[in-house]
């Protein structure tokens, strides 16, 4: 029985790190989505216009 327990409680734990892990990288996929160049910048931001003199 304490064998079923533990291994009830671990296969728990182990799908709350799954869970965790697939967040983790859903949240890394949409932050690169908004940045430009991995400096930082975000693509929503109005990018400068160069004007030529």
């Amino acid at each position: 029985m304490a064998g079923e327990a533990f291994f009830g409680g671990a296969r728990w734990l182990l799908r709350r790190l799954l869970l965790a892990l697939l967040v983790a990288l859903a949240m890394v996929v949409v932050s690169r989505q908004f940045t430009d160049g991995g400096d930082g910048a975000a693509t929503l931001a109005p990018s400068p216009t160069v004007t030529a003199p």
